[in-house]
């Protein structure tokens, strides 16, 4: 009967979702149709919590204290700039407050639903709070939304390592993704990229639970998980791929055993699994049906054609890229500076270090053992950083720190194997036990304070002299607009590659600021805009000397002056200031 009733909720669901909008009476319908097929197929007594001890609890705990020390400490300033991709997020954070509730955000080649729904919802419940709590709809309102998602992978995180290699290896596993400025240096940043970790990693600990346990409600759980990824980022697409890989091991494992019982129950709570996520999903499917092209816009623009030609054999651009990818622990670089350190790796030596080394102490006790899920794990971080080695007509964005991210998970699980094993190995001699534990604890130390260099001293370093500085000149437009200059005379002059004006509008709480002007980026010349009675105000970009010229040629007693930028070395910009008397 459950599902049945599951079934025809989807049906209504799946008509009401047309024209890409979410109608109350499709929500609910969607809501029911996925309680309905759990309910009808939930094993009971339910329990899905791993066994945990008081020492476990307190690990958890140490590590979520110390995972939001590195997300939110300084979170104001670190970064302190947005950039375009941030201005595109907050229109579409601004559609839904102002009543829009689109399924697939079209803007900006197309985006999943959903970090603009936690968004939305974080700045509807801060009002909740004290003041100083309550969310604007601004850049830190979505560096807030994607720290707290940070701190979602932790347990998840934990609990992978421990189905895989046991309670120690899962406390420093844990605790180096809380770190792990590569995870947290997006976690920070505000974009769709920042929730990847988290998503997948939950998707992997459900997937090795379900296949461990042949449990029917940790297959379910995968499944919900697996659905949620998929609404969140693009490259979560190669998921479904990592879970195929490990049921269909588990389920040649179980047939070479003639466990036709076991094997029986794997294919109908795998089916189960794949279908709850395609419930979850149901609205995007529904979207998918109306619109294939926006949603395999952006994957094709990298994997064809589609935006620029494929220089060269795809096949060799593949495994060169493939390649690269490979090496980005611990020798090639991501050129994007944005959400990265490009001078280096994506991991710090100590943790590089430790990778090589858990990698080959999986593979040698995994064949040792007959771990089928050991020997998987390098297969399953090659089809996690495929959506980086993908992208097939632009090379250089190979390898990429944000599309991979789904990887973080195993990579944290595999540094910390080594240490975990020793302190394992260890534990009938006293002595070296606790020779191996100081060890341990520096060697997690040192990567804290590599990491801690990492992302509050290198990263705001080479950040502020390439970012825009939106805020500096939004500040000076609201001193201007406090000294009685009207706001229909202040003008941002824009200029090729320079600041976004929409980041600016943002910064002056309007978003939709359009006093924007400037011969050199195609719009109306900076000395032709009508103008109201009273003072005026014109932002240049200091190299804009043709606008400045034609500027003075029209106000002659205007006073221009180079402003520094407050924040960041290097970013300064004129500010032309005409009084009132040269205004007719």
């Amino acid at each position: 009967m459950g599902l049945i009733v599951s079934l025809l909720a989807a049906a209504v669901a799946f008509a009401e979702f047309g024209g890409n909008t979410f109608r109350a009476l499709g929500v609910i319908a969607w809501g029911v149709s996925v309680a309905a097929f759990v309910a009808s197929l939930i094993a009971r007594p339910i329990n899905l919590r791993p066994t945990l001890s008081r020492r476990d609890w307190l690990v958890l705990v140490i590590v979520l204290l110390v995972g939001a020390g590195f997300r939110f400490y300084q979170l104001d300033l670190n970064p302190r700039e947005m950039n375009s991709d941030h201005a595109e997020k907050l229109l579409d954070v601004y559609d839904v407050l102002r009543g829009a509730a689109p399924i697939f955000f079209e803007r900006n080649t197309g985006r999943e639903p959903f970090q603009f729904y936690w968004t939305v919802a974080l700045i509807h419940l801060s009002r909740l709070l004290p003041p100083p709590f309550v969310l604007a709809p601004d850049f830190m309102a979505l560096k807030v939304g994607t720290a707290i998602w940070g701190l979602f992978s932790l347990p998840a995180i934990y609990g992978l390592a421990r189905a895989l290699f046991g309670a120690r290896a899962a406390a420093f596993a844990a605790l180096f993704a809380a770190v792990m400025s590569w995870g947290v240096l997006a976690q920070r940043f505000g974009l769709r990229a920042g929730v990847h970790t988290t998503m997948a990693a939950w998707v992997l600990f459900w997937l090795v639970r379900a296949v461990q346990t042949n449990a029917r409600n940790a297959f379910l759980a995968l499944g919900v998980s697996l659905g949620v990824a998929l609404l969140g980022y693009i490259p979560a697409r190669v998921l479904p791929l990592v879970v195929l890989l490990f049921i269909v091991a588990r389920g040649v494992q179980l047939w070479r055993q003639r466990d036709l019982l076991a094997w029986r129950h794997l294919l109908s709570h795998s089916v189960a699994s794949f279908a709850l996520a395609g419930l979850v999903i149901l609205p995007l499917l529904r979207y998918t049906l109306e619109r294939p092209d926006m949603v395999v816009y952006r994957m094709a623009t990298r994997l064809a054609e589609v935006e620029k030609p494929i220089e060269g054999n795809p096949l060799l651009i593949f495994a060169d890229n493939l390649w690269r990818a490979l090496l980005m622990f611990h020798v090639t670089r991501d050129e994007t500076w944005v959400t990265n350190l490009p001078d280096r790796p994506i991991l710090d030596p100590v943790l590089g270090g430790l990778l090589i080394a858990g990698l080959v102490l999986a593979l040698v006790l995994g064949a040792r053992r007959r771990n089928w899920e050991m020997l998987l794990l390098p297969i399953a971080v090659v089809i996690l950083l495929l959506p980086s080695a993908l992208s097939l007509a632009f090379p250089r964005e190979n390898p990429s720190a944000i599309r991979t991210l789904g990887a973080l998970p195993i990579v944290a699980a595999l540094c910390a194997l080594p240490i975990g094993w020793a302190l394992e190995t260890t534990r009938a001699h006293r002595l070296v036990h606790r020779v191996v534990f100081t060890a341990a604890v520096g060697l997690s130390v040192s990567v804290g304070a590599l990491n801690a260099q990492r992302v509050f001293v290198d990263y705001p370093a080479q950040y502020c002299p390439r970012a825009q500085n939106a805020s500096d000149i939004a500040r000076v437009m609201r001193e201007a607009a406090a000294q009685g200059v009207s706001l229909q005379n202040i003008w941002l002059v824009g200029y090729p590659h320079w600041v976004d004006h929409r980041a600016v509008g943002v910064w002056l709480g309007d978003i939709y600021f359009s006093n924007v002007t400037g011969a050199s980026v195609g719009l109306q010349d900076a000395a032709e805009v009508p103008l109201a009675p009273g003072a005026a105000l014109f932002v240049l970009h200091p190299a804009d000397a043709g606008s400045l010229s034609r500027l003075l040629v029209r106000f002659p007693y205007a006073r221009y002056r180079v402003q520094e930028g407050t924040q960041c070395d290097g970013r300064e910009f004129l500010v032309f200031e005409v009084p009132a008397l040269e205004v007719p």
